[in-house]
Order: structure tokens, then C-alpha cells, then sequence
């Protein structure tokens, strides 16, 4: 699953991946998963702001054991 979102100066990178791995939990506690940072850029916003935006990708540990295969 990849995900993208806008950051501002209220917000942080870890606090976002800690979001997504919380709901990812509650969602489905079976199977542990991980975040991967895709891509970050400042293109497209404000000059002068602290704005990212992040591509994120979470992955689940299982299907990296399935791959290793």
C-alpha cells in the first residue's frame, strides 16, 4: 500500500509513520509491518515553509518471508 501526504510545520515524518503503523495494528494485529519512505520533495509548495511531501510504502514482514523464498 503507498500512501502520500503534505507535512507542516506541525508535523513530523515519525509522527506520520507512527500513525499508519498504529491503525495498521488495530486493523490487523496478525501481521506486522513496516514503513518504507518512497520519496520526499519540496516541489510544489509554499517557498519558505517547512512542507515535504512523502510517498510512503507500508509492508507487510510476511511478504518479505514470501519473497525470500
Amino acid at each position: 500500500m503507498i500512501s502520500s501526504f503534505l507535512t507542516g510545520p506541525n508535523d513530523s515524518i515519525q509522527d506520520k509513520i507512527d500513525e499508519i503503523i498504529r491503525e495498521h495494528e488495530v486493523l490487523n494485529r496478525k501481521h506486522k509491518a513496516f514503513v518504507k519512505v518512497i520519496n520526499s520533495t519540496t516541489d510544489g509548495c509554499a517557498p519558505g515553509t517547512t512542507q515535504h511531501f512523502y510517498s510512503l510504502e507500508l509492508i507487510h514482514v510476511d511478504d518479505l518471508k514470501k519473497e525470500e523464498k
